[in-house]
């Protein structure tokens, strides 16, 4: 999120705690003071630059994502693509990409660029640390409990 998206949470936040203080909300408001107290945290901190591609070749990864492949059928010799019609070389594969759009990719290219594995790359989990648990409980034994309880619940889901 960039500073400005966190800014504008935060004060819908703090609107929100104002009304529901008003209303005799307690523990929502709480919950509401906690949230604006960790986002405030984080608007204290510099905004992370990103690093610019410039004129240079700068390194990068392609993202995990799933795409799918196939022969070229009987007699297919263009594909539309979103350039326009591209011609298909004898060797092609047809590619479907993260939009649905199709493209002609050379065999030997698609070799060295993709694997046929469709389970995308698990990463591993990381668990809150102690002092992590703390700063979101605030101290309070029952919010603790519940936050390894929710932890809990996603490593079983994701793992």
């Amino acid at each position: 999120m960039t500073q400005d998206e966190l800014r504008r949470v935060f004060d819908a936040l703090k609107q929100c705690t104002v009304y529901a203080f008003a209303g005799g909300l307690g523990l929502r408001a709480t919950a509401h003071r906690d949230a604006l107290v960790m986002l405030e945290k984080a608007l204290a901190q510099p905004e992370q630059e990103q690093e610019p591609v410039g004129d240079d070749w700068t390194p990068c990864m392609k993202l995990p994502v799933v795409v799918y492949v196939r022969k070229q059928r009987l007699g297919e010799s263009h594909v539309s693509t979103r350039e326009g019609i591209t011609p298909v070389k004898p060797d092609d594969l047809i590619m479907r990409g993260v939009s649905g759009e199709e493209y002609p990719i050379g065999r030997a290219i698609f070799e060295q660029t993709y694997s046929l594995n469709t389970t995308p790359p698990q990463r591993t989990w990381v668990e809150l640390t102690d002092e992590e648990i703390s700063e979101l409980s605030k101290g309070h034994i029952v919010r603790s409990t519940y936050a390894r309880a929710i932890e809990a619940k996603l490593k079983d889901k994701n793992i």
